[in-house]
């Protein structure tokens, strides 16, 4: 299963060979249960109105050009950092390293989710 997302928060739990793009900018995303073979991505999908529902749904994004602003710079990346809560472990931040859970996407396996402009007919 493949899941592009954007939230403040994402909790992934007792998946099997998912992949999950995702933006998060409040907090990493939280790995629990019994999930294997996970890869964790970027978020991956942009569209015309993106922006605009994100702030509609209080998720925190600046899309303004030049320079992002440190906060951006220092969340992009949450995905890289997610929390992990093993069956009977106690709750560590690791690196991929030290987890057989998940893994994350190597770059040259990236690939832009394309959407439409509009879901109509024209």
């Amino acid at each position: 299963m493949t899941v592009c997302v954007a939230a403040n928060q994402l909790r992934i739990g007792s998946c099997v060979d998912s992949l999950v793009h995702s933006y998060t900018p409040g907090f990493p995303p939280i790995v629990y249960g019994d999930t294997r073979s996970l890869r964790l991505a970027p978020h991956n999908a942009t569209y015309n109105m993106m922006s605009h529902h994100l702030k509609r749904a209080g998720i925190r994004f600046d899309a303004s050009e030049g320079k992002q602003p440190d906060w951006f710079m220092d969340n992009i990346n949450n995905f890289k950092k997610p929390i992990t809560f093993a069956k009977g472990d106690r709750a560590e931040s690791t690196d991929v390293s030290g987890n057989h859970s998940y893994t994350l996407l190597p770059h040259h396996d990236f690939n832009k989710m394309v959407l439409p402009n509009s879901m109509s007919d024209q």
